[in-house]
Order: structure tokens, then sequence, then C-alpha cells
């Protein structure tokens, strides 16, 4: 099944509130047989878990704008690390 086809399939089938904000829940915790699953881990290179970039509230939004801001609406994550590193006061946009 594509990744788009596993988006449309949880659309059709998922009602409750968590599963819809949290879409792949459903696919996990509620219909894990009927999805396949894998459980990856980013490289120590690309993870920094005193950094919080996610959009749930305002400050992670003027997080986000700072970085789109930085290098434009095409990065990975090895670009973004790097910018948070050249520029530490990103950190306090938005601390972990």
């Amino acid at each position: 099944m594509a990744d788009t086809d596993v988006l449309r399939a949880i659309d059709l089938e998922a009602f409750e509130s968590a599963d819809r904000e949290h879409v792949f829940t459903y696919a996990y915790l509620s219909r894990p047989e009927r999805f396949r699953i894998a459980n990856l881990t980013a490289p120590e290179a690309l993870t920094d878990p005193n950094l919080r970039v996610t959009l749930d509230t305002t400050a992670d939004y003027a997080m986000i704008s700072a970085l789109f801001d930085l290098l434009g609406p095409a990065f990975d994550t090895a670009t973004l690390l790097r910018a948070v590193a050249a520029h530490p006061w990103l950190r306090l946009v938005n601390p972990a």
C-alpha cells in the first residue's frame, strides 16, 4: 500500500478524534494488523533531544517561521541542525 493509500484509508476509517489528530496512531494502535509498520531510528548525527521542531503552539510556529526565513521552504534535518548550531538564538524561540 502506497503512503497516500494509507492516508486515504485512515481518513475513511478513523473516527476517534485522537486518531484523526495524530493520524498514525490509528495504524499502529487501533489497526496494526491492517498496516505494515516499521520503527526507524535516526542516526545520532541527525538527532538533538534538546531541540523542539513541531507545530502545536505559537512558539512552535515562531520557530518554524524563523527556520523558513533562514533556510527557505525546502531543507533536510542535517541543514536544520547546522542552522541551529550557527544561530543559537533559535533555541530561545522555542525551548524544548
